[in-house]
């Protein structure tokens, strides 16, 4: 006996509804892989708004479809969930974001740019960093719409961006807009690693923005500090999180001294770092 798809469409409705039972042995998805893909397509395009069962079972079978061979119908619901993405409220536009998402890195690559290019200029911070998350893992990134999307927003996640994928000339024209948007240690030394490819002295201003990611960028570039720098930066920074990246960084440097020197003060470090966490924690 066959089905239509609007008699298929109201027996996984039904099924979803009552698929609460402890255990359906995976009936709905089952039923769902029967569609076929222009049936999933369609049905996607009604369902990605919502957060269902019914929806994440309908994704998993498209991305599959796409996957396998891709077609105009794909393509098709794809600008269609572009064109949505500006016309839904807060849920439906996560859910729509979503999907869009997910079929992201199968479409043809003129959909994909559409997409990331939806994404980035949102006034909506969650989708444009779906459109950084795309962008990322883009084997031919668009310097052009992160540009732009600089430009309009300055977001963290788009300066971490820049400092991946701009080129060190690049990132040193731009060093003074882009490491205020820089939370992280790391994200502040891969900068000046990256920088110092055009320019080896400009590690030397880290040391007054951050001491241990000064002391690591110098040991990835091999260079080093002195025994006196490396215990002023141990004391300066006992009470850190990162105070084992520092003693790493010096371990590096071969620094020998320092670290035995260090040794020495172990207890009075702990007791100290001990007692800075119970001031934090009110204690």
């Amino acid at each position: 006996m066959g089905y239509l798809l609007d008699e298929r469409v109201a027996l996984l409705r039904d099924m979803e509804n009552v698929a609460g039972a402890p255990d359906d042995f995976g009936l709905l998805n089952a039923c769902m892989h029967c569609l076929q893909p222009s049936e999933a397509t369609s049905l996607l395009s009604q369902e990605a708004e919502r957060t269902s069962r019914l929806r994440n079972g309908l994704l998993r079978k498209v991305a599959q479809d796409l996957r396998a061979s891709p077609s105009l119908e794909h393509s098709e619901l794809a600008e269609r969930l572009i064109m949505r993405l500006g016309q839904t409220d807060a849920r439906g536009r996560q859910g729509v974001g979503y999907c869009l998402s997910t079929l992201l890195p199968d479409l043809p690559t003129e959909v994909q740019r559409r997409a990331q290019l939806a994404f980035l200029r949102s006034r909506f911070v969650g989708l444009r960093r779906r459109g950084y998350k795309a962008i990322a893992a883009d084997p031919t990134p668009q310097m052009d719409f992160l540009m732009e999307a600089w430009t309009a927003f300055q977001d963290a996640e788009c300066a971490w961006l820049l400092v991946k994928l701009l080129s060190p000339q690049d990132l040193a024209i731009m060093k003074e807009r882009i490491l205020p948007r820089l939370s992280e240690g790391w994200q502040i030394s891969r900068l000046y690693l990256r920088m110092s490819e055009v320019d080896p002295s400009a590690v030397e201003e880290l040391n007054k923005i951050d001491g241990i990611a000064y002391s690591y960028v110098l040991a990835k570039l091999g260079r080093s500090v002195s025994i006196e720098q490396a215990k002023a930066l141990i004391a300066r920074y006992e009470t850190d999180e990162r105070l084992g990246l520092l003693v790493w960084s010096i371990g590096q440097m071969q620094l020998w001294d320092a670290l035995v020197w260090f040794r020495g003060r172990l207890v009075e470090v702990q007791q100290k770092r001990h007692g800075d966490l119970m001031a934090k924690l009110g204690a």
